[in-house]
């Protein structure tokens, strides 16, 4: 592998794909960003998507692989940020999202449960065609968003609003666990899709790199474990583990950011 940074695994029977930002694998160049490797002795399995751009999250459910980065084509299609593959023969899905193709824009966390696709990261605007010749609808993602597993569509009813990067998402049970470098989660701006906080008093909360949302609604849970963080006004959450009620973090500095980018 390139001198370049490995920033996502899935492990699927006896393969294990990667991405990052590589773009070398065992000498060949033709192998970069993302790849699918035998476990067995590490070969490079037949399959070479080339992102155009690098490759921050991945996520498997089943047999469909989901990634997500900085990239606007994959597999031959244009995807923008996330894409989706069949694993049992690597054929790129029509799974499709409207995130709009602006700078500094990516996916860096992708979580998949109740029928959607939960992406995390700087996601911008998402742009949606509408039926009978509609003008386009415009939706503020921000850094945490929902859709539709089957049609990509913006989940309109599910819209934390969190103050900087989500990069990294776990759901446990009906609960969404969020991690990055944001200073707060909760209510305002959004008008009557915006989160309440689980008191009723619509506020938000300090959450500092940590957080917990309802996966249904978007509601910001008061929880927060108050991780400590040496830099001031900073904290930077890059692992999360949920297991029940036991939920395990760590807080580092190694990480400028668990945001994408591009290479």
């Amino acid at each position: 592998m390139g001198s370049d940074s490995l920033g996502a695994m899935a492990l699927s029977g006896t393969n294990l794909y990667i991405a990052g930002d590589f773009t070398v694998y065992r000498g060949t160049t033709q192998i970069k960003k993302l790849a699918a490797i035998a476990r067995s002795n590490a070969a490079v399995v037949d399959w070479n998507p080339q992102p155009d751009w690098g490759v921050a999250a991945l996520r498997l459910d089943g047999t469909t692989l989901y990634v997500g980065g900085t990239f606007t084509r994959i597999g031959g299609g244009e995807r923008s940020r996330v894409a989706a593959f069949d694993i049992t023969n690597h054929a790129l899905k029509d799974f499709r999202v409207g995130i709009a193709d602006y700078n500094n824009v990516g996916v860096a966390a992708i979580e998949v449960g109740f029928g959607r696709v939960y992406l995390g990261g700087t996601l911008g605007d998402v742009i949606e065609t509408q039926p009978n010749g509609a003008r386009p609808a415009k939706h503020a993602a921000g850094r945490l968003a929902a859709f539709d597993a089957q049609t990509g569509r913006y989940v309109t009813t599910f819209k934390p609003v969190v103050d900087n990067v989500v990069g990294e998402i776990k759901l446990s049970g009906s609960t969404l666990y969020i991690a990055g470098s944001f200073g707060s989660v909760g209510g305002g701006g959004g008008g009557s899709a915006a989160p309440v906080s689980s008191d009723g008093s619509g506020a938000s909360f300090a959450h500092k790199g940590v957080a917990a949302v309802n996966a249904l609604t978007g509601e910001v849970s008061s929880w927060w474990p108050e991780p400590y963080s040496r830099s001031p006004g900073v904290t930077l959450v890059t692992t999360i583990a949920p297991d029940g009620d036991r939920r395990c973090w760590a807080v580092t500095r190694a990480r400028r950011s668990p945001s994408p980018s591009p290479t």
